[in-house]
């Protein structure tokens, strides 16, 4: 059964404060931080290339498979040219200036906020 009351008497407190004022702020290691960092591994640089190399390597096989796809040179401007279209379609409410300047802060939020979260978001 739990005491009527969980808080401490002032008595008490003022023993305790004076038990960790009177303690050293300095508490000697002998060299078990140095001996803990020398145990760790060596942070891994070369990881963060690989992101890049599967970027490039899976443009290049869309690019390919584009290609591949459009059997001959007219086909793939005729595509080309369909797609064009279609984008400009899409991208004429992009003509508003509220809705650009609206896009623009939005990305400038992201690319100052990104770089604070967790887990790190990083592009290299």
């Amino acid at each position: 059964m739990e005491p009527s009351s969980l808080n401490a008497s002032p008595q008490e407190d003022a023993a305790l404060t004076a038990m960790l004022r009177a303690q050293s702020p300095v508490i000697p290691d002998d060299g078990f931080s140095a001996r803990v960092l020398a145990a760790l591994p060596p942070p891994q640089t070369a990881r963060a290339r690989w992101p890049w190399v599967a970027y490039v390597g899976g443009g290049l096989a869309g690019a390919i498979f584009i290609v591949a796809r459009a059997g001959s040179w007219p086909d793939l401007v005729a595509g080309t040219n369909q797609l064009a279209g279609a984008l400009s379609t899409v991208a004429a409410p992009l003509t508003e200036p509220w809705l650009v300047l609206a896009l623009i802060l939005t990305a400038l939020s992201l690319v100052i906020t990104l770089p604070f979260t967790q887990p790190r978001w990083r592009l290299w």
